[in-house]
């Protein structure tokens, strides 16, 4: 069985990309922590089952399928600065 971790990437005032993945335990923290709204849960049967049931950040883009890595299944979010950064 496949653990979750959550991946956020903003880019700072000096457009620098920073990066930090968390566990689920401490996502709820994390989300607390900083402020970040969840709007909602997603719950599409068109999306991948992994980010069926994750939430909607306001002011980020995803949840993004950010593939599996040592066992756990990564979604992604991005700043919108950071998606429009990268996505260009």
């Amino acid at each position: 069985m496949t653990t979750t971790k959550y991946h956020f990437v903003v880019v700072g005032d000096d457009l620098t990309a920073e990066a930090e993945t968390l566990t689920p335990m401490a996502y709820g923290e994390f989300v607390e922590h900083v402020g970040y709204e969840v709007t909602r849960y997603t719950g599409s049967a068109e999306l991948r089952p992994e980010l069926r049931g994750a939430p909607v950040l306001k002011g980020f883009a995803g949840p993004m399928y950010g593939g599996e890595k040592d066992g756990h299944t990564i979604i992604r979010y991005e700043s919108y600065a950071a998606y429009e950064r990268f996505s260009a």
